[in-house]
C-alpha cells in the first residue's frame, strides 16, 4: 500500500486535502490504540507534505515495478529486513537486470549479515556502471560492517570521487562520515569541514550537524569568520523544519551560549532567535538561556550601532543580564556625569531601539529634561563619592572622550516655587521669575 492509499487521498491531492485526510487517519489510529497504525499513518503524512521528499517519493512510485517493491521498502524501513529478502528475491528472478532492485536487496541482506551476497550483488551493478554512487556507497558500508576499513575508505571516496548532482553529493558525503565518525572520529572535524565546502548541504537531512560543527569548533570566537556559514546553514533548516523534534529545540536552546560568543556568528542567532522565542516546545527550563539570549543580542545590536554611545549599551546589558559585571546604579551614575554629551544617543536609543528604551525609560525620559539635571546629580551624588573615593579622593574622571559635568553649587538659598519672588513684584516665585 503506497502512501496516497494509506490516506485515501488522489496522487494530485494538495496540502489541504492531505492534512484533512491525516487528522481523520489519525482518529482511527491513535498512538495509544495502534501505534503501528499511527507511525504508518503519520510517515505517509510527513513525506506527502514536504515538497521535496514527495517529489522523490512520487519519482519512486514511477519507477517501480508493482506494489511488491513498494512493499518491500516499507519493510525495510520497519527494519523487517528477512521478509524484504524474501520478496526482493522473488522480484530479482523476475526482473534480473533491475538496478533499483538489486540495490534494495543488496541492503537488505547486509541488515542481515549476508555480506558476501550483497557485495557480489554491488560488483555487479558496478561492472554494468562503474559510476553508481549509491551502488558505491553501499559497498562501502558493506565493507565497513566486515571489518574491512581500508575498503570502505576507498569505497566512499570513489563514491564521492564520482558524484556529480547535489543528490549523489549528499549521499556519498554523509555515507563517508558516518564512517568516519565511527572509525576515526578524531578525523571527524576536519573530513566534516571538508564535505560542508564542497557539498554545503550534506546534512540537510540531519540539520542538527551543522550546529554540532560549530559547537565543537576549537576556539569559536577565533574562527568565528569561517564557522558563519556552517551557522546559517542549520538556521535555513532549522527555521524551515515543520515537523521538528523537541530534542532539536533542546539542543539548540543549549548550544545558543556558546555560539553567542562570537559576534561573527550573531547575525544567524538574531535570526533564530524570534522562532525559539515563540516555539511550542519552550518552557520555564529555557527561560534563563533565551535571556542570556537576548542580553547578547542587545549588546551586539548596540555595540555595533556607531551611533550609540557605549554607556547605553552597558546600561541596557546590566538590566538584561544579571551577571553583569557592572551594576545598573554605578553605569547610571557615570551616565549623569557625561550627561551633555549623552543626550543625542538617549534619542537614538529611544528611535531606534524601543524595545531597549523602554526597559528603562523613566531614567531615559529624565535624562533628556534638561531641568532634571540637579536632581540627577542629587539622586547619585552617593555613588559618585564612592568612585571619588576608589579614585584616592580625587573627582570621577571620565572617559578621555568626554568632559564631566560640573556639579551645580548654589551661592544662595533655593527659593521655592510659592515662594514671594526675589525681584519685590509680589508674585509668586512660579508666576514670575521662576
Amino acid at each position: 500500500m503506497n502512501y496516497y492509499e494509506r490516506l485515501d487521498i488522489a496522487k494530485n491531492a494538495d496540502k489541504p486535502s492531505i492534512k484533512r485526510a491525516y487528522f481523520t487517519k489519525v482518529k482511527r489510529h491513535t498512538p495509544d490504540n495502534d501505534p503501528a497504525g499511527f507511525k504508518a499513518v503519520r510517515e505517509a503524512y510527513e513525506t506527502l507534505m514536504d515538497d521535496k521528499k514527495r517529489r522523490e517519493y512520487d519519482e519512486f512510485l514511477l519507477g517501480a515495478q508493482s506494489n511488491d517493491i513498494l512493499t518491500a521498502r516499507d519493510l525495510m524501513k520497519r527494519n523487517s529486513y528477512k521478509e524484504a529478502v524474501n520478496l526482493l528475491s522473488a522480484k530479482l528472478e523476475e526482473n534480473p537486470n533491475d538496478v533499483a532492485i538489486k540495490r534494495m536487496l543488496a541492503e537488505s541482506l547486509m541488515r542481515i549479515r549476508k555480506t558476501g551476497k550483497a557485495e557480489t550483488l554491488c560488483k555487479e551493478i558496478l561492472d554494468d556502471n562503474p559510476v553508481d554512487v549509491d551502488a558505491w556507497v553501499l559497498r562501502g558500508q558493506i565493507a565497513h560492517s566486515r571489518g574491512h576499513n581500508v575498503k570502505a575508505q576507498e569505497y566512499f571516496k570513489t563514491a564521492i570521487a564520482n558524484a556529480k548532482t547535489k543528490r549523489d553529493k549528499i549521499k556519498a558525503w554523509s555515507g563517508y562520515l558516518s564512517y568516519v565518525n565511527n572509525e576515526i572520529p578524531f578525523m571527524y572535524r576536519s573530513i566534516s569541514a571538508q564535505a560542508i565546502v564542497e557539498c554545503p548541504d550534506v546534512f540537510q537531512e540531519n540539520y542538527m550537524m551543522y550546529l554540532q560543527h560549530v559547537y565543537e569548533a576549537d576556539d569559536i570566537e577565533a574562527d568565528g569568520a569561517q564557522l558563519a556559514g556552517i551557522l546559517d546553514s542549520f538556521v535555513k533548516y532549522f527555521l524551515a523544519d515543520k515537523n521538528m523534534a523537541k530534542e532539536c529545540y533542546d539542543a539548540t536552546i543549549n548550544s545558543l551560549a556558546h555560539v553567542c560568543n562570537s559576534d561573527d556568528l550573531m547575525p544567524a542567532v538574531i535570526k533564530l532567535y524570534p522562532a525559539l522565542e515563540s516555539s511550542r516546545f519552550r518552557d520555564k527550563a529555557h527561560e534563563t538561556d533565551l535571556t542570556k539570549a537576548y542580553a547578547y543580542i542587545a549588546h551586539y545590536r548596540l555595540r555595533t550601532d556607531s551611533d550609540l554611545h557605549p554607556l547605553l549599551c552597558d546600561l541596557t546589558v546590566s538590566i538584561l543580564d544579571s551577571d553583569f559585571d557592572a551594576n545598573k546604579e554605578d553605569i547610571e551614575a557615570v551616565i549623569v556625569t557625561h550627561l551633555p554629551q549623552i543626550r543625542k544617543s538617549i534619542k537614538k536609543l529611544r528611535d531606534n531601539y524601543a524595545e531597549y528604551y523602554k526597559l528603562n525609560a523613566n531614567f531615559y525620559m529624565t535624562l533628556l529634561d534638561s531641568s532634571k539635571a540637579e536632581y540627577l546629580h542629587d539622586k547619585y551624588a552617593a555613588t559618585l563619592r564612592k568612585f571619588a573615593s576608589l579614585q584616592g579622593g580625587d573627582a570621577f574622571e571620565a572617559d578621555d572622550d568626554f568632559i564631566p559635568q560640573v556639579p551645580i553649587t548654589r551661592e544662595s538659598p533655593k527659593i521655592g516655587r510659592n515662594e514671594p519672588c526675589p525681584c519685590g513684584s509680589g508674585k509668586k516665585y512660579k508666576r514670575c521669575c521662576g
